[in-house]
């Protein structure tokens, strides 16, 4: 949303990013970050999904916002499905890299718009403790 807002105004913007519609035909859609156009901030991609808020205030096509559950599901493990990883990563299942971040809060139970300013209290890369750093 960083480049939509300014970039293609309020006709074109509305139509940018069609998640509702792609979700509501099955597709398996992803959410991902470019750097350094955007930030690497999979919270606020969750967030702007199911909110459709500009950095502005603006609300850009808000029929196509997702449901915070689909755009979880679009950060993690259909993210690892587009890319055919799925049996690695997306998901805590047995056998897989238990790649993860635990929470101040779960994200489904707060408003959409404030699941980016949840805060990220651990981090695990491969089941090991990566943040904060243990002690």
């Amino acid at each position: 949303y960083v480049i939509v807002d300014g970039l293609f105004g309020p006709e074109h913007g509305d139509r940018w990013m069609p998640c509702g519609s792609a979700a509501a035909t099955g597709m398996r859609i992803s959410l991902h970050n470019d750097p350094p156009v955007t930030p690497e901030e999979p919270l606020r991609n969750i967030s702007v999904a199911a909110t459709r808020t500009a950095p502005s205030g603006r609300v850009l096509g808000p029929e196509q916002r997702l449901t915070v559950e689909q755009a979880i599901r679009a950060q993690t493990i259909d993210a690892a499905y587009q890319l055919f990883a799925e049996d690695r990563i997306g998901s805590i299942e047995v056998g897989k890299y238990a790649d993860l971040v635990v929470l101040s809060a779960d994200p489904r139970a707060v408003d959409p718009e404030d699941v980016a300013g949840l805060e990220v209290r651990a981090t695990y890369l491969a089941g090991r403790q990566v943040h904060p750093k243990p002690a």
